[in-house]
């Protein structure tokens, strides 16, 4: 029996889509990695896609993208990528055959040259950065942004929200042009690791063998609650360690020279699953609710109990007491504590692991972008 997208591709050309992220274009970068995976499901439904991002020298670059644009780390570099990346959106829409956009930030130049081409525009809401510069007292810039992302949400021919709490953000009034895409994960990447495996990576990263391990992965920013993280290992048992991946943290607090605080440093998205499977307990320390995270689908794909910020508008999928234990934000005793409970009670932390490993099943990125109905817009 032939499927309806390979009718619809025996009647008509292969729909395509151009995905656009300001973002350099390697797995640890949680834009860039949503992209790639957005686009590598839609390939398994015969829908061919663009990328368009930063040009990325990472060993993890994302080799399968192209239209890629370079790199400059600084304000300058910065303009110029702004003035540049519709220059390069322009130049795919005049060479190839593009139906639709993906735009996962805003940008108001590439919404008006699609408007003019007559292409649609899905645009990827992730939550409003007017807000998080406001935070950072960045008033005047948060003005203008407030303008283009309302601007953005109005004239796009559909939003595409990353969190059901995120949607709720959303005026009402544009509720009904509104799909949710959350982050999902992708399960191919995980397999069991075996004893003699953990006891290596262990040795590779230099953390001791006989400690108990709460982890966190992903760089840190404004929106998580890393200080009350490592702030808890003073209220940890001893046989305990902090493990933390990613970009390393400049520590407000002052801690003793012990081995019982690990920084790993960034490194290769493999490298960073590998050590989620060495972690006894997995920590989301999130300061506002509405995260699709990647690295918490991750945590359940390995089948780790995880302990989360308790903030509004966090995931309402995750049950409290079932999947995850909440602590108080800003509240090491607090994390310590639920760090304690899950230690010391067996029966709890083996049933939650089972708990996770079968929720991260309806977390495959095919799951998401099926329930996303965003495939009845792109094949029709």
């Amino acid at each position: 029996m032939v499927g309806y997208c390979s009718i619809y591709n025996i009647l008509c050309d292969k729909m395509n889509v151009l995905i656009v992220v300001k973002a350099e274009m390697r797995f640890d970068h949680a834009p860039a990695s949503r992209v790639y995976y957005i686009a590598k499901t839609l390939k398994t439904f015969d829908i061919s896609s663009t990328l368009l991002g930063i040009k990325s020298e990472s060993n993890d670059a994302i080799v399968e993208s192209n239209g890629v644009i370079p790199l400059f780390n600084n304000v300058i570099g910065n303009i110029f990528l702004r003035i540049q990346l519709p220059f390069a959106v322009l130049r795919i829409l005049q060479t190839k055959k593009i139906d639709y956009i993906i735009l996962r930030n805003y940008d108001l130049i590439i919404l008006f040259i699609s408007t003019i081409l007559n292409k649609r525009i899905f645009y990827d809401f992730h939550g409003y950065s007017y807000k998080e510069q406001q935070l950072d007292g960045r008033f005047i810039r948060s003005k203008i942004t407030m303008i283009q992302e309302k601007l953005m949400q109005r004239y796009s021919f559909k939003i595409i929200a990353i969190s059901e709490e995120i949607y709720q953000q959303l005026p009402k009034k544009y509720h009904n042009k509104t799909l949710v895409l959350p982050n999902g994960v992708d399960l191919n990447l995980f397999k069991t690791v075996t004893e003699k495996e953990k006891v290596e990576i262990r040795r590779k990263h230099k953390i001791p063998e006989n400690k108990k391990i709460v982890g966190i992965v992903g760089n840190h920013g404004r929106i998580h609650d890393t200080d009350t993280f490592l702030k808890s290992i003073k209220f940890l048992p001893k046989n305990v360690c902090l493990v933390v991946v990613g970009m390393k943290y400049s520590m407000k607090v002052s801690f003793d020279q012990d081995s019982r605080l690990i920084q790993t440093g960034q490194l290769k998205h493999r490298d960073a699953i590998q050590l989620i499977y060495i972690m006894d307990i997995c920590v989301a320390p999130y300061k506002v609710g509405g995260i699709s995270s990647r690295k918490i689908r991750e945590y359940l794909a390995v089948g780790k109990p995880i302990i989360m910020t308790d903030v509004p508008e966090r995931e309402t999928i995750f049950e409290n007491g079932k999947h995850i234990l909440l602590y108080k934000l800003g509240d090491p005793i607090d994390l310590a504590n639920k760090v304690k409970m899950l230690l010391n009670n067996e029966k709890l932390y083996n049933q939650m692991c089972e708990n996770n490993l079968k929720l991260s099943k309806r977390f495959s990125w095919e799951n998401m972008v099926k329930k996303s109905t965003l495939l009845d817009f792109l094949i029709k």
